[in-house]
């Protein structure tokens, strides 16, 4: 129901109870009032008649003239003293009305209260969903300002991240060998490490002896790795390249946001060629550090193996399932 209509209805009942309250007082007061004349007019129109103990005696007595006035009004209205004992029940009713009038007054007041409640319950739920409004407000504040800060503190990652990057490959071509560059030196070593570890024959190796196998690649092709080292003037030592990449590793690690570690991987990814790769990939068999970055972050995910199958075999016994995954 609207609430000018519940207005409206409220104004019209107590304008009801109003004029039913002024009716029954002026109806009990006047009947009050005018209760002595109704009594004498009941008296002249039936008059009962009384037995006298002698015939005329009562008209006598009433018409004495000896009889004072106050024994003539006696006579006339002596009998109506105990009618007014019946006006208690009058007063009984008056009593009642200012019961009742009391309870309604009340019931006013109490119907005031409630809507007084109602409305305070009306206020609280508006002032709590203002609250609440302001609550999302704030929240959605501080979300925007979170994404701000993430967004900020993402940009700055990834612009140390390529500075890196950037860093990686100035090292790589720092490397000089006689009359070859970096890149050259990478390329040259990278078919050096092909070769030598296709060259390690697998021929008898089962389930039991797996394990000689891999022992085996790893001995020969960190022996070649040395030898040719020296002959290299250790290039990835020299321009420390090694530790280089794990560093540049555990920096994303250390800095990256959770779930944007692997997309930071996949960009680190894409700035190493396969020659690089394959580099990676012998210097992770001579040191343990690196070899475990390359199967957690699956560094070789990006090997060639159907140009070279040779050595993605040998690979696949040296490297976890992982190493190769993207």
């Amino acid at each position: 129901m609207p609430k000018n209509k519940e207005e409206r209805k409220s104004k019209r009942q107590k304008n009801i109870e109003t004029w039913a309250i002024a009716f029954g007082l002026i109806f009990m007061f006047g009947f009050w009032l005018k209760y002595p004349q109704f009594i004498e007019y009941i008296n002249k129109e039936r008059t009962p008649i009384a037995a006298p103990y002698k015939p005329g005696a009562q008209f006598e007595m009433a018409n004495d003239p000896q009889k004072t006035y106050m024994q003539r009004i006696g006579d006339n209205y002596g009998t109506y003293g105990d009618s007014y004992g019946s006006l208690n029940t009058l007063f009984s009713g008056l009593a009642f009305a200012a019961l009742f009038i009391s309870l309604l007054l009340q019931r006013r007041e109490l119907e005031a209260q409630r809507k007084e409640l109602t409305a305070q319950r009306e206020e609280t739920k508006e002032s709590n969903k203002i609250a609440e409004n302001q609550r999302k407000i704030t929240e959605q504040q501080a979300h925007l300002l979170a994404q701000q800060i993430k967004s900020v503190k993402h940009q700055h990652f990834n612009q140390i991240l390529f500075n890196l990057l950037k860093e990686k490959n100035r090292r790589i071509e720092s490397m000089k060998y006689k009359d070859m560059d970096g890149i050259e030196i990478i390329k040259y070593l990278a078919l050096l490490f092909i070769d030598t570890i296709d060259g390690i024959s697998l021929v008898g190796m089962d389930d039991t002896n797996r394990g000689e196998y891999i022992e085996l690649i790893k001995e020969e092709t960190s022996n070649y790795y040395w030898s040719k080292n020296e002959d290299f003037g250790s290039p990835f030592e020299r321009t420390l390249y090694a530790n280089y990449i794990s560093d540049l590793i555990y920096y994303i690690e250390d800095n990256a946001e959770e779930d944007y570690i692997n997309e930071s991987i996949q960009t680190l990814r894409m700035f190493i060629s396969h020659d690089e790769l394959m580099c990676i990939a012998w210097m992770a068999i001579i040191y343990p550090n690196i070899e475990k970055l390359v199967n957690k972050y699956g560094l070789l995910a990006n090997f060639r193996g159907d140009e070279y199958p040779y050595t993605e075999v040998r690979l696949q016994l040296l490297f976890s399932e992982k190493a190769f995954e993207l």
